[in-house]
């Protein structure tokens, strides 16, 4: 993540990494929950699992379908019915690990145009970064500590050290 102003957007990989980052992530989902558009997040973050998923995919991919494309669903994403469609149901047997991902790629467009520059105008936004940066000082403090005071202590005796 780096600092923006309210008039910047993160890049699509930059997005991608910070999404990746839990201090951003919860902000974030906090933010869209309090929009009432969180469905986009979970949705997005649901394909990240199954494609790593070990498991039964087709039963999982299920789940994702009746939770979010479905339009039944009680998390159902807004997408046109064209990208609706490009899903068939019922889920082909066996499901690719692939089979979100045009819907995921448009639902992270839209987060990417939509929510995300309305949250990084938000104070909750300022407070991640200030959250981030003020990890990095902790980071080295604790490296240099470690340099400084401990790590020479791994060449001294043990009979020094217990003295």
């Amino acid at each position: 993540m780096k600092r923006a102003n309210s008039s910047q957007i993160l890049a699509s990989s930059e997005f991608h990494d910070a999404l990746q980052n839990e201090i951003f992530l919860k902000g974030f989902k906090d933010y869209c929950q309090g929009e009432y558009n969180v469905e986009n997040l979970l949705f997005w973050l649901e394909v990240e699992s199954f494609r790593q998923y070990d498991g039964n995919r087709r039963e999982y991919a299920i789940k994702i379908y009746e939770a979010y494309v479905s339009p039944e669903g009680p998390l159902q994403i807004n997408i046109s019915q064209q990208l609706r469609t490009s899903i068939t149901w019922p889920l082909p047997d066996p499901i690719h690990p692939s089979i979100f991902d045009e819907l995921q790629g448009h639902i992270f467009d839209t987060m990417k145009i939509d929510s995300l520059p309305r949250f990084i105008k938000t104070e909750q936004y300022r407070v991640i970064l200030n959250l981030k940066d003020q990890g990095f000082f902790f980071f080295f403090c604790f490296f240099f500590v470690f340099l400084f005071v401990f790590f020479p202590l791994l060449f001294l005796p043990l009979s020094k050290i217990i003295n």
